[in-house]
């Protein structure tokens, strides 16, 4: 269309100059050319970024190998926890034969120390000859070492134990065939390489700096001597002699407490009953200082395979 046609249509006020009117009308085509060429240009980038069926089908079958073995195990972990889990039974703590003897006591009843030793015997289902064994809660903080309590004494009853004795000392000629081992630099490297087939440990005074090298093997098992257990010694003689007639070593464990053996299950209850009191006696003797209250938290009497009997602490007395 004509510029003059244009003025005449009145499309183009008067004033304007002929060359900015040939000038804007060139501008529009120009928009218009520019978006129908980006318009094609999105549609063929669309077109080329569908795919039709059979070339999504050829891509699975490109896949590699490892790929379809990792969907595979992640979809059977999927179908895993969907499933129903089996209900698994939990097991009793304790076997048919104590549940049964545990049926004779009532819960949380005190027995006098009369009748507590003839129902730990009584309870007793162990096929061998066990023991009757005493086990104290001390009211300490076993966090504390200061409040540890370890002390020995001679029962008047011997337990019928036979105790594993070895010596270390210079003069190993008179204790030969009185005791499991005896002897100086030798036993100390036999101990050394792992044997510690022995339940007690004494020493003269001037075996001690050799001892000290299996101090760390000896220290934790609660064999090694040490002059409040009485077992270093000048006189060792005497020493095997008391315990070999009943004399034990006590000391609490990690969670506060004692266990001691009083003696065959065969024993008289007097017997038994005489050894109990001893080791009360012993353990109250050797209560440290600054506990308050309670000191016998709690007392329980038991077979070696058997419930536990509480007993009455006013019957002690």
């Amino acid at each position: 269309m004509g510029q003059q046609k244009l003025r005449d249509l009145s499309i183009v006020p008067e004033g304007v100059k002929d060359g900015e009117v040939q000038a804007k009308v060139k501008g529009r085509q120009a928009i218009k050319k520019d978006v129908k060429e980006a318009s094609g240009k999105k549609k063929e980038d669309i077109k080329g970024k569908i795919k039709t069926e059979k070339e999504i089908e050829k891509d699975k079958k490109e896949k590699p190998e490892k790929e379809t073995k990792v969907e595979k195990k992640v979809e059977a972990k999927k179908s895993k926890k969907t499933a129903p889990q089996p209900q698994i039974r939990k097991k009793p703590l304790h076997g048919k034969k104590y549940r049964k003897v545990l049926e004779e006591l009532e819960k949380d009843k005190t027995y006098p120390i009369d009748k507590a030793i003839k129902l730990a015997k009584e309870t007793s289902y162990s096929k061998f000859g066990g023991s009757i064994e005493l086990h104290i809660r001390l009211g300490i903080d076993p966090k504390k070492k200061e409040q540890a309590v370890r002390t020995n004494f001679v029962l008047p009853h011997s337990t019928g134990k036979k105790v594993k004795i070895v010596v270390f000392t210079s003069k190993p000629a008179s204790l030969k065939g009185k005791v499991e081992a005896v002897g100086g630099e030798e036993l100390v490297k036999k101990i050394a390489k792992g044997w510690s087939d022995f339940d007690v440990a004494l020493a003269t005074p001037e075996m001690m700096p050799k001892i000290a090298k299996v101090a760390k093997i000896l220290g934790p098992k609660g064999k090694m001597p040490n002059p409040k257990s009485g077992t270093i010694t000048d006189k060792p003689e005497e020493v095997i002699e008391e315990f070999s007639k009943g004399k034990i070593e006590v000391k609490s464990d990690a969670g506060g407490s004692v266990h001691i053996a009083l003696g065959k299950l065969d024993m008289e209850d007097k017997k038994i009953k005489e050894n109990l009191l001893k080791a009360v006696e012993a353990l109250n003797t050797a209560r440290p200082s600054g506990i308050k209250g309670n000191f016998l938290r709690s007392i329980t009497l038991s077979a070696s395979m058997g419930p536990g009997i509480k007993v009455d602490p006013e019957s002690l007395t």
